[in-house]
Formats: structure tokens, C-alpha cells, sequence
């Protein structure tokens, strides 16, 4: 019973956060109805941090504490406040790039999954630079793997097809590379610091830190007087992306990298394009897709097996 629950465990993590990271891609890809996408961002960390302070409010604060308990004690804390910090700048920066993204009306949504599906590659790389650990074919295998499978499914979500795996060498898109490595190096950050403190509060007091930059960030770029003037049927969206479109699968994959290697934890990342197909797949037999032709399901079929597959490798080395 004991090693089912063992396996199970990290099955069911992996499968929640990958589940949110989708409803994350489409949230985005929706919100700018809504309001500017700086300030939506903003909007919903606010409603994520909020949310994980109703559960984990007074933990988060014992943890900031702790990291950050005055300049007598800087000396031996100030490692866990610069990590800390790096966390924080590189999950706004993840949401951020993805926002000036939106600005720049950049063609399809099937790039922005596939650049975003980069994000476990980048952390097996930035891992080994680190010296953290030596190099494992077996998730360098397993997360390219899972990439390919990626660029089948995305491939043909939409005919004629708009998606190119090159189309990352334009500046709108090459912003989604970098809003992935930035999210690689939150998952690496957020490893470290789990080993000390608890995961759900170290993860509130992030998202706390994240609004305030989020807010200096929109305040500057859509000002004051467009922050204001957001559309008041869109709150009830921004509550339901804050919970489950950033603080859940941010909960979820701090709960991963503290329990097991940051490397295996990152393919949550990788199923985000096959848990998005189910998602848009059950919208268009709803026929409100905003995906405007019927997908080519054998070739999603197949890359769906070769991203599974890429996982199972990731995991089993």
C-alpha cells in the first residue's frame, strides 16, 4: 500500500499542475478582453496571493520572517533572500514576458505552447551549468522527447497551420523562450528553498512579492488611469485564473521540486500541451472553440504517446 501511495503521489501532482498549466495558457490567451495584460497579471496574482493567504497566511509570514529577519542577522540569511529574490523576479518575469507577448498581437496561440514546453529542457541544462548534478541523457533524452511530441500536437491544432517551431527567432516569440527559462529558474530557485522552509508558505509570500512587482510593472506601462478602468465583468475571471491558473499549479510544482528531483518535477511543464488538447477538444464539441478549424487528430494522437513517453523517461532514470 505504502509504495502504490509512493507512485501515485507524484503521478497525481504532476498531472494537477500539468491541468493548470493549460488552464494557465488559455487564461492568458483570453484575459486581454478583459483588461490591459500587464494589469490582468497583476489582477490575478492579487487573487492568487490573497487566495493562499486564506490557508497559509500566517506561515507565509513566519517564512518571510525567517529570510528576511533584519540587517543583525543579514550575514547568515542573505544566500536564502538572494534566492528568494531570484524566485520572485523570474515568476514575474515568466507571467511578464508572456504579457508584452500579448501587446505585440503575435500570431498563435499553438507557439506559445510549444515555446512554454521548452521550460523542462532548459531546466536539465541550467541545472548541469549549476554543477548541481551531472548531466542525465535520461532527462535530456526524456525532455526533448517530449518536445517533439509537443511540436506534433501544436502542429495541428489549427489548419492552415500558422505554428513554426523557427517562429522563435522573432522578437515576440523569443520572448516566450525567455518567459520559459525564467520559469525554469523559479522551479531550481523554489528547490532550494523548500529544502528549508515550508512549500505552501515559502509559495504565498512569493506570490505576494510577485503583485508588488507586478504592480510598480503595470502601473508604469498601462498607468494608473487604465489600471482603473478594468472591466468589472472580468473579476470573476481574474479570481478563477489567480487560484487555478497561478496559485494551484505554483502550489503543485512547489510540492514537487521539495519532494523530488527539480528535473522530473519540470515535466508537468511538458504535458501542458496534451492537457490542453483534451481542454480545447471538449470546448469545440461545445462549439465555442476559438480555434477556428477541426484538429488532425491522428498526428495530436501521436505526438500525445511521444510526450507521455518523454515523461515516463524523465521519471525513470
Amino acid at each position: 500500500m505504502i509504495g502504490a501511495r509512493s507512485i501515485l503521489k507524484p503521478i497525481i501532482l504532476t498531472l494537477i499542475a500539468g491541468l493548470c498549466w493549460s488552464l494557465t495558457f488559455i487564461f492568458v490567451v483570453a484575459s486581454v478582453q478583459y483588461a490591459p495584460a500587464t494589469t490582468t497579471v497583476f489582477l490575478t496574482f492579487v487573487f492568487a496571493a490573497l487566495f493562499m493567504s486564506i490557508f497559509f497566511g500566517k506561515q507565509a509570514l513566519k517564512t518571510a520572517r525567517l529570510i528576511f529577519p533584519g540587517t543583525t542577522e543579514w550575514l547568515t540569511i542573505r544566500s536564502d533572500a538572494a534566492v528568494f529574490a531570484i524566485a520572485t523576479v523570474s515568476l514575474t518575469l515568466t507571467f511578464f514576458l508572456q504579457s508584452i507577448k500579448r501587446y505585440s498581437y503575435a500570431p498563435s496561440g499553438s507557439d506559445s505552447v510549444f515555446l512554454l514546453a521548452t521550460t523542462p529542457l532548459f531546466v536539465v541544462l541550467i541545472v548541469y551549468f549549476l554543477k548541481k548534478e551531472e548531466l542525465s541523457l535520461g532527462s535530456l533524452a526524456g525532455s526533448v522527447t517530449a518536445l517533439l511530441g509537443a511540436v506534433a500536437i501544436v502542429g495541428n491544432w489549427e489548419r492552415p497551420s500558422s505554428f513554426s517551431p523557427f517562429s522563435m527567432f522573432r522578437l515576440e516569440e523569443f520572448l516566450l523562450v525567455l518567459s520559459a527559462v525564467s520559469l525554469a529558474v523559479f522551479l531550481i530557485a523554489i528547490k532550494k528553498l523548500t529544502s528549508k522552509y515550508s512549500p505552501p508558505a515559502l509559495v504565498t509570500a512569493i506570490l505576494w512579492a510577485v503583485a508588488m512587482l507586478m504592480l510598480m510593472l503595470a502601473m508604469g506601462i498601462d498607468t494608473p488611469r487604465v489600471m482603473f478602468s478594468v472591466n468589472p465583468d472580468g473579476f470573476s475571471f481574474f479570481i478563477a485564473f489567480g487560484i487555478f491558473g497561478i496559485a494551484v499549479p505554483i502550489a503543485m510544482m512547489s510540492e514537487l521540486v521539495s519532494s523530488y528531483n527539480v528535473t522530473r518535477a519540470s515535466s508537468a511543464v511538458a504535458l501542458m500541451p496534451v492537457l490542453a488538447t483534451f481542454m480545447i477538444g471538449i470546448e469545440k464539441g461545445f462549439g465555442i472553440s476559438f480555434l477556428p478549424t477541426p484538429f488532425q487528430w491522428m498526428p495530436i494522437f501521436i505526438g500525445i504517446v511521444i510526450v507521455i513517453l518523454g515523461t515516463v523517461v524523465m521519471w525513470s532514470r
